[in-house]
């Protein structure tokens, strides 16, 4: 495989992933302001943690260290309020909140 070859497929790649990330953060949004209803909780919290997951595995290899860095940090803190039955989902939101306002100036420097 010619180096042009390898580049353009991970421009591709990385256009795919800035399109799902927008995608992904209005998600994230989403399941921070269903965290307060206790009924939706631990669904919303429970998407947030998978989406964050996501990123957290992919945003460094394709350039975006900081931001993998910063969604795992925020993963860990859904997941531990997953396993705490939900008691701490205020810090949850925060972690999500705070990953989506560090995540949209990014990609938006990426455009």
């Amino acid at each position: 495989m010619s180096a042009g070859t390898l580049n353009d497929g991970l421009a591709r790649i990385r256009a795919r992933f800035d399109a799902l990330m927008h995608e992904r953060l209005h998600a994230l949004d989403h399941a921070a302001a269903q965290c307060p209803d206790p009924d939706q909780r631990a669904a919303a919290l429970g998407e947030a943690h998978a989406i964050l997951h996501t990123i957290a595995g992919t945003a460094g290899s394709l350039g975006l260290p900081e931001l993998g860095d910063r969604a795992g940090q925020s993963e860990i803190r859904v997941r531990s309020c997953l396993r705490g039955g939900g008691s701490d989902w205020p810090a949850a939101v925060a972690a999500i909140c705070d990953f989506v306002a560090l995540a949209r100036p990014i990609l938006q420097d990426r455009r």
